[in-house]
């Protein structure tokens, strides 16, 4: 039996008695915004004022007792804010059954992230564009900076003059962007602390049919494959 899983809006981890679902957010959010419906056979989860997010829906491939359902929004620092939920699964009083997945229909994909911090940088996205921030020592300047994209725009090689211990950057993006819509700025810190690098990637990949939008699981697909 299958004990994990992610779809393009969440994951999930199966256990003898219940699933756990954790669904990133693009924001953080309260109870309140939050809009959970489950019948013993069906699951119906929206965020309010989060468009970026379409409902979750489906029916289970099993049933759950949803008279125990629980559910919390959670903050990691370095994360997206996410919601949890624990469902019960239904079975007679003894037994347990394993299931083939939470959501029948549901096609396995990498779960979407919003945002992340990793060791070198910090990314956010929108459904067209991520933005990059990585820290440089004070007085990085624009000759400092050695960036390129692949020709076909699905990579880039990134090194800093000023920072040889950041040493050379370079991997495969999870998408392709287009070079001529993208740029880079540098942001001054206050006096001797260390300046932002700022890299703007346009997508340059057709918006995906799930979520409304061109999301990516991670800007690189080895930080990805990490996760």
């Amino acid at each position: 039996a299958i004990r994990q899983g992610e779809c393009v809006s969440y994951r999930w981890t199966q256990e003898d008695d219940c699933f756990l679902i954790e669904v990133p957010l693009p924001r953080a959010v309260g109870r309140s915004e939050v809009n959970l419906a489950v019948s013993p056979t069906t699951f119906q989860l929206g965020v309010r004022g989060t468009p970026e997010l379409e409902p979750i829906s489906g029916t289970f491939y099993g049933e759950v007792d949803p008279t125990h359902i629980s559910y919390e929004v959670v903050r990691r620092a370095g994360e997206d804010p996410a919601v949890e939920v624990r469902l019960p699964k239904e079975s007679p009083e003894g037994t347990y059954e394993m299931w083939a997945g939470l959501l029948q229909g549901d096609a396995a994909s990498p779960t979407v992230r919003f945002r992340r911090q990793v060791e070198r940088y910090t990314w956010s996205q929108g459904k067209g564009s991520f933005t990059v921030q990585i820290r440089v020592p004070p007085g990085t300047s624009k000759r400092d900076v050695a960036l390129e994209f692949t020709p076909d725009g699905s990579g880039l090689s990134l090194s800093f003059d000023s920072d040889p211990d950041f040493g050379q950057f370079q991997g495969e993006f999870w998408g392709r962007i287009a070079q001529a819509d993208s740029a880079w700025f540098l942001e001054p810190g206050p006096q001797g602390e260390p300046a932002t690098f700022e890299l703007v990637l346009a997508k340059k990949d057709p918006p995906s049919s799930s979520q409304g939008g061109c999301w990516w699981p991670g800007l690189m697909r080895e930080e990805a494959a990490a996760l």
